[in-house]
């Protein structure tokens, strides 16, 4: 639980967190397939979320959201995006740069 209220979350840190994550992406990638794997990893981290909630009913989030279509808040599809490219980006910094690489760990 939080102390910050929903708005905090939805219009300051998950704004701040996209912004932060475009700029190094767009750094690594350029700009165009920045916002293609950004864009694909947030729509994922809905996907996430939202089989979480309706497939095995484990949480809700409540009606403070503004921007959550299917229940699903915008703002915790675009923390998944960050969260899934900063793992991503740890794991080749390990030289686990590979599927293949991986699939023989």
């Amino acid at each position: 639980m939080t102390l910050l209220p929903v708005w905090v979350h939805e219009l300051v840190l998950a704004p701040a967190v996209l912004v932060l994550t475009l700029v190094h992406l767009r750094r690594a990638l350029g700009l165009r397939r920045a916002l293609l794997e950004l864009g694909a990893l947030a729509a994922y981290g809905y996907a996430l979320e939202w089989i979480a909630m309706e497939v095995f009913r484990s949480h809700r989030y409540g009606h403070a959201w503004r921007l959550a279509p299917g229940g699903v808040p915008v703002a915790v599809a675009v923390v998944w995006a960050s969260a899934i490219l900063a793992t991503l980006t740890l794991a080749a910094r390990r030289g686990m740069a590979t599927a293949a690489g991986r699939g023989l760990a």
